[in-house]
């Protein structure tokens, strides 16, 4: 017996359980890793959402200007057609 009153088997335990520690810190950080990518494609997701709306309202916002412009073009053709005569 030791002299603090542990068997000779208690070193051992100890040190068969360090290992075993080691391996659960290492089991939170991996969990702790997969928990912010969540996170992260969480966000991703929503970003890409709204970039999304924003590329259509853009989309539309150029068509809608192309479409004015288009329309004072012409209309200024037919003032240039018209003052010819």
């Amino acid at each position: 017996m030791h002299p603090r009153g542990m068997s000779s088997t208690a070193p051992t335990i100890l040190h068969s359980l360090a290992p075993l520690a080691l391996q659960g810190e290492l089991m939170n950080r991996i969990e702790n890793h997969v928990l912010e990518a969540q996170d992260y494609v969480l966000t991703a997701k929503q970003d890409t959402k709204k970039a999304i709306r924003y590329q259509n309202k853009a989309r539309r916002s150029m068509t809608h200007f192309y479409m004015m412009n288009h329309f004072y073009m012409m209309r200024a053709d037919v003032y240039i057609i018209l003052s010819l005569f």
